[in-house]
């Protein structure tokens, strides 16, 4: 089942100027609950996410570890000070001044996408690391090699953290944050795919 949290440029409405990691988790959870309740329903389950997505996703794995059958974490966010201090101060202070930052959209151009300060003092709360121990499932974090916004640092620190034998951590070379060209797509596919038929 494939979705979108609210308040994102997909297709569940909202507005990015609203968006927290709280508000997206809450998402996760209000489709798992209503997954629960359909017929086609599978218990445990793998879970896969990208960027907030991929903290998220981890976040649920990490509170309901007997549901999550594996976990695909792919360029997560791994704790909000990695994530707000990724930054330099002067871009910090002048958000938090400003309320909020203005940065293009890469997978919808044309599209500005609104980042209020509340995110920043939201995500602040949320530490993969402090409940890696729960993971226990087969992980497999991927990254780009140059990712920028959730680069290979951050997932090394979550990846030493996981107390679990089954982990992975796969690097896509010359990619950054976001998989754009063909040739990354069919790479982040085909990792997935073959780790998911050795399970």
């Amino acid at each position: 089942m494939l979705w979108d949290a609210a308040n994102t440029i997909g297709e569940s409405g909202g507005r990015m100027e609203d968006v927290t990691m709280t508000s997206y988790y809450e998402d996760l959870i209000d489709v798992i609950s209503w997954a629960k309740s359909q017929t086609w329903y599978i218990e445990p389950f793998i879970l896969c996410g990208h960027s907030m997505g991929g903290m998220i996703t981890s976040l649920y794995a990490e509170a309901q570890p007997d549901e999550v059958f594996a976990l695909i974490p792919i360029s997560p966010v791994v704790s909000g000070y990695l994530n707000i201090h990724n930054n330099t101060q002067k871009f910090i202070d002048e958000w938090k001044n400003r309320g909020y930052y203005e940065s293009p959209s890469k997978s919808k151009p044309g599209i500005i996408k609104k980042i209020p300060w509340k995110y920043a003092e939201d995500v602040m709360q949320y530490d993969l690391t402090k409940n890696a121990d729960k993971l226990t499932m087969p992980v497999l974090i991927i990254v780009g090699e140059k990712d920028d916004g959730t680069p290979l640092k951050h997932q090394q620190v979550l990846f030493n953290s996981i107390k679990g034998s089954k982990k992975e951590l796969k690097i896509i070379d010359g990619a950054g944050h976001n998989f754009r060209s063909e040739e990354e797509l069919t790479r982040l596919k085909t990792i997935v795919n073959e780790w998911v038929e050795e399970l």
